[in-house]
C-alpha cells in the first residue's frame, strides 16, 4: 500500500494545508436588476422534512457491525472524532481526527488506516497530515495555536485524495456514488447534558435541501473513558 496514493507526499518538515472553495458569484447583467432576478439568487433553505409525515418512526439500521480501528490512550491523545470513510480499488479506506484531550484545538490532525478485506481487519492507524502545533489540551493552551479538521475524501481522476482545513468547522456531509447528499450528524433536538449527541444518524437527500430519509446508526454512545471538551 503506497501511503501516496491518499495524501500529498511531503520531504520537508513543513506542513502545507490547502483549502479549495467554490465559490459561485452571480452579477445582475445591468445595474438595473429587477426583483425576480434578486429571488432567483437567494440562498436555498436545507429542510429535514423526515419527520414532517403523522405517522413518523425511528428506523434502526439492521446487521450493523463494530470494528475498533483505534484505541485512545493518554500518551497517542484521548480525543478521536469526525470520522469518514472512502471505498477506492478494493481498499476501504477511514480517517478522523486525534487530539490530546478536546476538539478543534492545538496540534489536532488527521490520522487515517485502511482495511483490503471490506472491513474485516485493519492496518496499523498512522498519520494522515503531520501535526501543526503540539498537542495541548485547552485549558492548558496559553494562545490559539493551529489545528486541523478533516474533511474526508475525494476522488479526482481516478486517484482518492484525503482533505483537511486548518482553523475551520467540521461538514459531516457528502454525496453518494447514486448522487444522493447525505449527512450524519446528532438530530435529537435537545441538548448534549440531555442525550441530544446519544443518537447517531444518516439523513439522505436526493437534491441536498430536502432531507427526506433517515435512519439510525448507533443510538447510545460508547461510554466515555477520558475526560475532554467537545
Amino acid at each position: 500500500m503506497k501511503i501516496q496514493q491518499i495524501t500529498k507526499r511531503t520531504q520537508t518538515k513543513h506542513f502545507i494545508a490547502k483549502l479549495i472553495l467554490a465559490v459561485l458569484l452571480i452579477f445582475p447583467s445591468t445595474s438595473q436588476a429587477n426583483t425576480s432576478t434578486a429571488r432567483s439568487t437567494e440562498m436555498p433553505i436545507v429542510e429535514w422534512t423526515v419527520r414532517d409525515v403523522p405517522d413518523f418512526r425511528w428506523h434502526f439500521l439492521e446487521n450493523v457491525k463494530t470494528r475498533k480501528l483505534w484505541h485512545a490512550t493518554p500518551e497517542k491523545g484521548t480525543f478521536s472524532h469526525h470520522g469518514f470513510l472512502a471505498y477506492h480499488r478494493g481498499v476501504l479506506f477511514a480517517c478522523w481526527d486525534s487530539q490530546a484531550r478536546d476538539e478543534n484545538v492545538s496540534g489536532q490532525h488527521g490520522v487515517f488506516t485502511y482495511s483490503n478485506n471490506k472491513g474485516e481487519t485493519w492496518a496499523d492507524p498512522r498519520p494522515l497530515f503531520p501535526p501543526l502545533a503540539d498537542k495541548v489540551p485547552m485549558s492548558e493552551t496559553k494562545e490559539p495555536k493551529p489545528f486541523q479538521t478533516s474533511q474526508g475524501f475525494t476522488k479526482i481522476d481516478g486517484r482518492l485524495y484525503a482533505l483537511a482545513i486548518v482553523d475551520e468547522e467540521l461538514k459531516n456531509a457528502g454525496r453518494l456514488p447514486d448522487g444522493q447528499v447525505y449527512v450524519i450528524n446528532n438530530p435529537l433536538p435537545m441538548s448534549s447534558r440531555q442525550g441530544g449527541r446519544s443518537m447517531l444518524a444518516i439523513s439522505l437527500s436526493r437534491d441536498g435541501l430536502n432531507f427526506d430519509r433517515m435512519a439510525v446508526i448507533k443510538f447510545i454512545a460508547p461510554p466515555q473513558r477520558h475526560m475532554g471538551k467537545a
